[in-house]
């Protein structure tokens, strides 16, 4: 990284924070007051842009700063720095959303408010941890799987609602990094094979051809949850326990699928969520007022 400076605190016995500056990443951190710390990012700003030109600075806001936070970044870049370098998170964060659903269900938003998780009977969780990053609706899910709904979660990492004296998942389907389109493929592929697809509901508010096409590529057998020569075996290992979970999802009653940012911030992100969007009306899982969707 060209340029590269930094900044941060630190914090003494009084609570009183300081700020302290270093040149380069390898040398130590020194205190200085509130005036030095400004002037020298406001210079190291000015040194980047006299080196490397006006655009070489951008500025990005997160969904969780205000409307006004964000309305001063952009209002920053423009006066101070010169440029229009400014942008979201959800630029990676939601753009897969954006475009896988409005590709699969016509709308780019989560089919159902939080509060459905309470009519649930299979809860699915990919690529989330509710209980650390949305601790209410966390807090819904687990309340829920203490109730009666069956929860299976689909992530590399044992979050906590995998198991826990209160709440304990049914299936932990841990598959590796790079491997959620792969995954997602082979649960469909149960789905065709198993005799699990919902046909009333897919005559009736799915279109034909295109659901053909999607039923003719899960059904063959590279998409197999069976371990077999595929690039993608290591996700597929757990065949037995996929074929379980799937058909848990699919015949569970209500099964809604949750998904976060470990299916979005992906280069395969949309492909991961139109598959998700794909098991939920293969499955006739969405449309109902609560316990369902995406």
């Amino acid at each position: 990284m060209k340029g590269r400076f930094a900044w941060g605190y630190a914090t003494h016995k009084d609570h009183i924070k300081k700020p302290m500056i270093r040149a380069k990443i390898t040398d130590p951190w020194h205190e200085v007051s509130w005036e030095e710390a400004l002037n020298y990012a406001a210079s190291e700003f000015r040194r980047i842009q006299d080196k490397y030109g006006r655009e070489s600075i951008g500025g990005i806001t997160s969904s969780r700063c205000t409307n006004e936070e964000t309305y001063l970044v952009q209002k920053l870049m423009r006066a101070a720095f010169g440029n229009n370098n400014v942008d979201t998170c959800a630029r990676v964060c939601h753009s897969p959303t954006g475009y896988g659903l409005k590709t699969t269900l016509g709308e780019s938003a989560g089919t159902q408010t939080f509060a459905s998780v309470e009519q649930s009977d299979v809860i699915v969780v990919i690529g989330a941890n509710p209980t650390d990053g949305h601790p209410v609706f966390g807090s819904r899910l687990k309340r829920r799987v203490r109730e009666s709904a069956k929860l299976i979660v689909i992530d590399p990492r044992r979050i906590d609602i995998v198991d826990t004296p209160h709440v304990k998942a049914q299936y932990h389907l841990q598959l590796h990094q790079g491997t959620n389109v792969a995954m997602v493929n082979s649960l469909a592929h149960v789905i065709v094979t198993e005799g699990l697809l919902k046909e009333d509901f897919i005559a009736e508010r799915c279109e034909t051809r295109a659901f053909e096409q999607w039923r003719d590529f899960v059904s063959r057998e590279e998409n197999s949850p069976k371990p077999h020569g595929s690039d993608h075996r290591r996700a597929r290992a757990q065949g037995p326990r996929s074929c379980a979970c799937l058909c848990e999802y699919a015949n569970g009653g209500y099964g809604a699928i949750y998904y976060g940012l470990g299916v979005t911030e992906h280069a395969q992100g949309s492909t991961t969520v139109m598959g998700i969007a794909n098991l939920a009306m293969a499955t006739g899982n969405i449309g109902r007022r609560k316990g369902v969707g995406v």
